[in-house]
């Protein structure tokens, strides 16, 4: 019996343990900024129920500071995690693709607002992506011509610059969109 006592305690310190350390490696902030660029640490990590936490404390600082730019970020990384692969393993997200959309749709709206052509691009290369993932082709292709002819048009009038991208193998969202289309449509 107080084997069992011994074990059972034991058992429970360690979850305990385990529990309070699901943000391990990361310092605590109020910095909604430092908390969307650990999010997507968190997601390259696979512990993805954390990085939405973390994404939701940064929208509410940015909803309460009534930062658009903030809340567009935020919606951002959403639409990131919902497609993220590390992501997709596990417990299931319900509707993923859905999700990732949903977020980048909003992103589109306020990226609109504040003349952000960039974002306005990004937004829907990841809107066409999350379509590709859904198996609907015919809306990606018809979102990735649209981010091209975007990017096009913002890279013409000046709107956008120095927009180098971290994909390996492409200078700038121009020919990352490029090899979508060029591979997928």
């Amino acid at each position: 019996m107080r084997n069992s006592a011994v074990r059972a305690t034991l058992l429970t310190f360690v979850v305990n343990l385990l529990c309070s350390c699901a943000g391990v490696g990361f310092i605590a902030t109020s910095n909604p900024d430092t908390k969307l660029a650990q999010s997507r640490a968190m997601m390259d990590q696979g512990r993805c129920g954390l990085a939405e936490l973390t994404i939701g404390d940064a929208m509410q600082i940015f909803e309460k500071d009534s930062n658009q730019r903030g809340i567009a970020d935020a919606y951002l990384h959403y639409g990131l995690l919902y497609k993220h692969d590390g992501c997709r393993v596990g417990p299931p997200i319900v509707n993923p693709e859905d999700k990732s959309t949903s977020s980048f749709a909003s992103v589109l709206k306020i990226y609109e607002q504040l003349g952000n052509d960039l974002g306005v691009v990004n937004s829907l290369n990841g809107m066409a992506e999350a379509s590709a993932m859904r198996g609907d082709l015919g809306t990606a292709c018809a979102e990735w011509r649209e981010a091209l002819s975007r990017y096009q048009a913002g890279k013409a009038s000046g709107r956008i610059s120095g927009d180098r991208v971290s994909t390996a193998g492409y200078e700038n969202m121009g020919d990352v969109i490029s090899a979508y289309l060029n591979r997928e449509c």
